[in-house]
């Protein structure tokens, strides 16, 4: 069965309270939060769904209590995900194994699909392969709504909303127009993502294993997805993609360094890529606009935590969305800027120490030596990563 054709929402005079631009985790998690406090949202997405994305699709076990925390526990049992019992870090013939219970892998297409299913059953307004872009706010005129331009097949409306929440991953491209608002620094040693789901029958792909191959310039995640799916995520440096002018290539580069050969061709496989990884928004929320997931910054996932920042921010904004329907006040922003410090960017610099020694390979290889001779230090970061969120608010109006 296809999914029907997109096409512009009628405007109709009607301003809805909250519109959600990217439907990814954090943008169907906080659009069913938000609505099912009565409030009118409309979620959007550049892509039609359901689609593919660039992610490792594994969710640590803080992640599966947050989404248990709201009621969405159940969306993993619906798409069939797999459990993750153990991380093995490779790097050259070194390996380390880590046990990390209570996580779970699975195609990203299927889990944002159910996630935005459990949005509309909310009562969420979902509209996917519309282009949705923020416009430069038009204060004093209209102080209490901020527009939002949305263009699908040359048609082209411009909605208003009493709070926008930016939620399009790392490139923001719904900011195009107000990048002055939002300023970002990017890291000029970010790397580059690459992901992909492919058919692979090998011993590799190892069930209840999350394998991270790991070099100076770069690393490569296996995780097996279902029976016969495997997921590959890499984060590598631009210089290894651009020498092999492949990143099927530099990312067999980097698997046979561990002497791993997988049974398929890498560089025939269709990757979807991002630009830099590390960056980090200047401003969180401005005049009615929160920036939530990867839009409000991020770092390169190599403790598989990229979800999770994705959902808990999702969370914690929610009450805040919802405060800013109803009245504005710019200490709204300065209090979602101290969540984020507190919830969200220290876990980020935690991950972002793990991946600058990775980038050196006796750094690497020192820490792999250590942590076998003494593992109860892996076994602290792997609890630090897996516990519970204490705070978890609903989203009162």
């Amino acid at each position: 069965m296809t999914a029907p054709r997109p096409s512009i929402p009628p405007s109709d005079g009607f301003d809805r309270d909250v519109i959600v631009i990217g439907a990814g985790p954090a943008g169907a998690v906080l659009a069913r939060q938000v609505a099912q406090s009565g409030l009118s949202v409309l979620l959007v997405d550049a892509k039609r769904f359901p689609r593919d994305k660039v992610c490792g699709g594994c969710l640590n076990a803080r992640a599966v209590s947050i989404l248990s925390a709201v009621g969405l526990e159940h969306v993993l049992a619906e798409i069939g995900a797999a459990p993750i019992e153990h991380v093995d870090f490779i790097s050259g013939a070194r390996c380390l194994s880590v046990p990390l219970q209570g996580g779970w892998c699975f195609r990203r297409r299927d889990f944002d699909q159910a996630l935005v299913q459990c949005a509309i059953a909310a009562g969420v307004e979902f509209q996917s392969g519309t282009v949705a872009t923020l416009l430069p706010e038009q204060a004093p005129s209209d102080p209490n709504f901020r527009q939002v331009r949305l263009q699908l097949d040359g048609e082209s409306i411009n909605l208003k909303a009493r709070c926008v929440v930016i939620s399009d991953g790392l490139n923001r491209r719904s900011l195009d127009e107000t990048s002055d608002e939002f300023p970002t620094r990017i890291s000029p040693y970010a790397w580059r993502g690459f992901s992909v789901t492919t058919p692979v029958g090998s011993q590799y792909a190892v069930p209840g294993a999350l394998r991270m191959i790991l070099t100076s310039s770069g690393y490569v995640g296996l995780a097996s997805c279902e029976s016969d799916q495997m997921n590959i995520a890499a984060a590598m440096s631009l210089k290894l993609v651009r020498r092999h002018k492949n990143p099927g290539l530099a990312a067999t580069e980097i698997l046979q360094s561990a002497g791993i050969q997988l049974d398929c061709d890498l560089s025939q496989v269709d990757w979807q890529g991002t630009g830099p990884l590390t960056r980090r928004s200047l401003t969180a929320a401005h005049r009615r606009v929160f920036l939530i997931g990867d839009s409000a910054g991020y770092v390169e996932p190599l403790t598989g935590e990229g979800m999770t920042w994705a959902i808990q921010s999702a969370v914690d904004a929610a009450p805040l969305v919802a405060r800013a329907v109803q009245d504005w006040s710019d200490s709204l922003a300065d209090e979602w800027t101290a969540r984020l410090n507190r919830s969200i960017r220290r876990r980020q610099l935690t991950c972002h120490l793990l991946t600058t020694a990775v980038r050196s390979r006796w750094l690497t290889a020192a820490c792999l030596s250590v942590a076998s001779f003494l593992p109860v230090a892996p076994q602290l970061i792997a609890s630090h990563l897996n516990r519970p969120a204490k705070t978890l608010t609903n989203c009162p109006i």
